[in-house]
């Protein structure tokens, strides 16, 4: 069996994390029953419109080598410019600027429901290793 130690878990998360991601908002109706699969690309999502998808970039990372090594970034909020067609935000997810490879994404506990112009959708994203 395989065993990546801390400082390889670290090394993994930072060379992931060296470019800019985004964070997209989305509608899928994801939850326990319909779980976010294994397999989730780009364009299986329904992404929301009319809001700002915030940047992130390497320097916006910090990374603690551990059990588990965590990458925690600040938190980032996305506006809405419009009320959106379908106005439930299910979650999120955190892609690469350059290609919309998909690297992470969670389901909100409580789904957010944009109902004015200039809402905000707060993202704090982690990612964990262990």
């Amino acid at each position: 069996m395989l065993v990546v130690p801390n400082g390889g878990e670290r090394i993994i998360l930072e060379r992931t994390l060296n470019q800019t991601t985004e964070i997209v908002l989305f509608t899928n109706a994801f939850d326990e029953s319909n779980p976010i699969p294994e397999t989730l690309v780009y364009a299986d999502l329904t992404e929301a419109t009319n809001y700002t998808r915030p940047q992130l970039v390497f320097g916006d990372w910090v990374v603690t080598e551990g059990d588990p090594t965590d990458a925690l970034a600040p938190t980032k909020n996305s506006t809405f410019s419009a009320v959106p067609a379908a106005p439930v935000i299910t979650g999120w997810a955190l892609v690469q600027d350059s290609n919309n490879a998909v690297i992470a994404a969670e389901v909100f506990e409580t789904p957010r429901t944009i109902t004015a112009i200039g809402d905000i959708v707060p993202v704090r994203a982690r990612l964990t290793c262990s």
